[in-house]
């Protein structure tokens, strides 16, 4: 897998949680994800391509969160390809998000912590996917 990221740290730190995934049952989900693209905008949303399947992720989403969350933020995203390989459409935003976030806390339940589990629960009731003052990367990439 390529991480495409100019700062060292945070190319380590990312190594770290994908070696700390392929200790977990969640394995396998590894696969749906070619690249990760750190970019950098004042935030802390992640996204992925499901067509070219790139985690993008902010520098200081890597920064300030712990390798468990970081780790189930990148099973969040890629149970997004793993639901686009099974027909799901992406566009039914709150059905896929729910799926995602099911595959996220079930992570954060077994290797996280609970704060953790609880901040990810009222995320959630938040409805994230559906905030219009959430700015997202633009990217030539990102649309395919």
């Amino acid at each position: 897998m390529t991480i495409d990221t100019k700062e060292e740290k945070l190319r380590r730190k990312l190594n770290v949680s994908l070696d700390f995934i392929k200790k977990t049952r969640f394995v396998n989900l590894i696969k749906n994800i070619n690249k990760i693209k750190v970019f950098d905008k004042n935030g802390y949303d992640t996204d992925v391509n499901v067509k070219t399947r790139v985690w993008y992720v902010q520098p200081k989403t890597i920064k300030y969160s712990s390798v468990e969350y970081l780790s189930s933020l990148f099973i969040h995203e890629a149970w997004h390809v793993e639901q686009e390989k099974k027909g799901l459409n992406p566009n039914g935003r709150t059905r896929t998000e729910r799926g995602a976030y099911l595959k996220q806390r079930l992570f954060l339940e077994l290797y996280g912590e609970q704060y953790e589990v609880d901040w990810l629960d009222k995320e959630y009731k938040r409805k994230w996917w559906l905030d219009k003052k959430r700015v997202l990367p633009k990217f030539k990439t990102l649309s395919g």
